[in-house]
This record gives C-alpha cells, structure tokens and sequence, in this order.
C-alpha cells in the first residue's frame, strides 16, 4: 500500500446547464427589481439572500 500524499480524482464534473430548472417561477428582471427594492428597505446583501431563499423560493 501506498501512503501518500497524491489524491486522485474520484469522478468528473458534470457540465452546466445553460438552460434554467423548471421550478424557477421569476425572470432575471423580476429578481432584479425585488433586490433592488430590498436593499432600499435597508437590508444587508446577507439579509436579502436569506429573504429571496426563503420566500421566493
């Protein structure tokens, strides 16, 4: 047995997709304008993520 340090690769990355999942219900755009108007609400960055995940899914 070989000890070391060398790691191997254990499988091969998947390529993106450029096209976007089917359970995104809202345009770049929309997403856009609902950042936009978060953050003039006084929202930190960190904030408006946790927002976007949580209730707009």
């Amino acid at each position: 047995m070989r000890k070391s340090k060398e790691k191997g690769q254990s499988h091969s990355t998947r390529p993106a997709k450029l096209a976007k999942p089917k359970w995104v219900k809202y345009t770049p755009s929309e997403v856009e304008e609902l950042v936009v108007s978060l953050a003039k609400k006084g929202y930190s960055p960190t904030m408006i993520g946790l927002i976007l995940r949580d209730q707009y899914g």
